[in-house]
């Protein structure tokens, strides 16, 4: 049996913001990219410099929290309970990719 995709795509909405869809296996990376970041890239800029720091940290926002220990990031969605843990190295390429589709979907 092969080993499933994790697959994270970016898309713009009517509303002109940036949409998430992912894989149920990195589910709740979607809302917390949607909901908690959202077009703040000066919430995503303290996000990502934290985890690069790698010291432990922890951030609660509306629907998920983020918890940064150990090389990994940790986030879960407080309503669902859904949890994904990826490498730090992972969750920055992905919030990289993120950065850029906000950059571009403002023009």
């Amino acid at each position: 049996m092969g080993k499933a995709t994790k697959t994270v795509k970016f898309t713009w909405n009517a509303a002109g913001r940036v949409a998430v869809a992912v894989s149920p296996d990195l589910r709740p990376l979607d809302d917390f990219l949607e909901t908690e970041i959202g077009e703040s890239l000066s919430t995503l800029a303290l996000i990502t410099g934290r985890v690069r720091a790698g010291e432990p940290w922890a951030f609660g926002g509306d629907c998920c929290h983020l918890t940064v220990r150990a090389g990994e990031v940790c986030l879960e969605n407080d309503f669902t309970g859904c949890r994904v843990t990826l490498a730090g190295a992972e969750f920055l390429d992905i919030a990289g990719e993120f950065e850029r589709a906000v950059r571009a979907g403002r023009g």
